[in-house]
């Protein structure tokens, strides 16, 4: 009786050890992983092997200074030619995967992308690009650039670093970024939010924006960038940030769809987004292909809140 009795605990104390790996294990997929960093973050890695470092905006600029070992990334070679199609869609997977490699990428690079000097939303651009590519959980945007590095007092570099080029295999995710027929299916659609970047003067139709079509997609709240970031170009901090989506109407456990213009600022918002914990999607032909498309409704308002 009494190794009856053992025997039965045994086996309840292995099953409360198994349900609490369980947990642990399905804790640890659901943990957020971190978009967003410091410059005291970087400044720690900085002499990780596996660390690459790449600067968008002016080469001019990075030429005067940049973070040390940074690698210069012109912004034109991760967007389609001009003239091609759409102001900034994303090239095919094979030629993306080519300018990353040229700048050393390898399967187990850890990339942080940082601008130079105002150029955030290129930057936030970049970002979405390699978690397009399959490098969730390894890229990293580094918040307020290089001015918010100088700031901090951490030092910068004139030496061009020296580095061989990369073998990186893409793993294209299909929740990074949306076309216009998925966009047009999930209208209205409950727990979606449409979250229009732009201009209030441009979601609201009271300016056309270079648009054959005034106004925004229906049922698109409004936050515009210059809400989410301060005049340095850093972002605000998290509670400010889910009180700014909370306000104009996206709820908690919403999947965010961001668009703006062509794609950039949107991206911006995809990953504020995706560091607060929604689901959340970029529009990449934005307003410029869903305004062309004269079967496709939009909408003037002044209102900034979701019903």
């Amino acid at each position: 009786m009494i190794r009856g009795i053992a025997l039965r605990l045994a086996a309840l104390i292995a099953t409360a050890l198994f349900l609490s790996a369980v947990t642990t294990q399905a804790q640890v997929k659901s943990a957020p992983q971190r978009i967003v960093v410091t410059p005291d973050w970087v400044a720690a890695h900085l002499h990780d092997p596996t660390l690459v470092l790449l600067e968008i905006g002016e080469k001019s600029d990075y030429d005067r200074g940049h973070i040390p070992g940074a690698r210069f990334l012109e912004f034109e070679k991760v967007s389609t030619p001009e003239g091609s199609g759409l102001d900034l869609e994303l090239p095919p997977v094979n030629d993306l995967v080519r300018v990353f490699e040229d700048l050393g990428v390898t399967d187990q690079s850890k990339v942080v992308v940082y601008f130079g000097k105002e150029w955030v939303t290129a930057a936030a651009r970049v970002y979405l690009t390699l978690d397009y590519l399959g490098l969730r959980g390894r890229a990293h945007y580094l918040d307020g650039g290089l001015p918010e590095w100088r700031s901090t007092g951490h030092k910068v570099s004139t030496e061009i670093p020296q580095f061989t080029k990369g073998k990186l295999t893409p793993h294209p995710r299909n929740d990074v970024v949306t076309t216009v027929n998925y966009v047009s299916k999930e209208l209205h659609q409950p727990g979606v939010a449409l979250v229009d970047v732009r201009e209030p003067d441009c979601y609201s139709g009271e300016h056309n924006c270079h648009f054959r079509r005034p106004g925004h997609i229906p049922g698109a709240v409004n936050i515009p960038v210059e809400a989410v970031i301060n005049s340095n170009g850093e972002l605000k901090n998290a509670e400010q940030l889910r009180r700014i989506f909370t306000d104009a109407g996206v709820h908690r456990g919403d999947q965010v769809i961001t668009y703006c213009h062509i794609g950039q600022r949107a991206s911006l918002l995809y990953i504020v987004a995706r560091e607060l914990g929604y689901d959340a999607r970029m529009y990449d032909g934005s307003y410029e292909e869903w305004s062309a498309r004269e079967d496709l409704p939009v909408e003037h308002s002044a209102a900034q809140t979701k019903n």
